[in-house]
């Protein structure tokens, strides 16, 4: 978990059925509800397989957090917080000090695109 690019804490997770693709979803705290006891979740997925079966509920049914990962996470938590789940891996854009970044393997990568004039 990271705030202001800066390491919070990290917690290990166990992902259920870790051999069937899961796709890529993003979820991002919009605003309070319930006078402040809960969140307004917005909720973004992109399959980047084909064969990737998962829905966004069932994606953060598949993520499985220790109870203590599980209290940290419910302190830090506001509107604003983004939560990513993903086949793909770490990578330099994903690193320490780098904004909200997920790359899709599958997709061009920017930067390098020819031009015609």
């Amino acid at each position: 978990m990271r705030q202001s690019f800066q390491p919070l804490f990290e917690t290990a997770i166990t992902i259920r059925d870790s051999d069937q693709p899961i796709g890529t979803h993003i979820f991002t705290a919009l605003d309070y509800t319930k006078e402040g006891s809960e969140l307004r979740w917005n909720a973004l997925s992109r399959d980047a397989m084909p064969t990737a079966v998962s829905t966004r509920g069932s994606a953060l049914e598949r993520v499985i957090i220790s109870p203590n990962g599980l209290d940290w996470i419910s302190e830090l938590v506001s509107p604003g917080s983004s939560l990513i789940i993903s086949d793909e891996g770490i990578s330099s854009e994903t690193a320490n000090d780098t904004d909200f970044v997920v790359i899709m393997s599958d997709e061009p990568q920017g930067g390098n695109q020819d031009t015609a004039s």
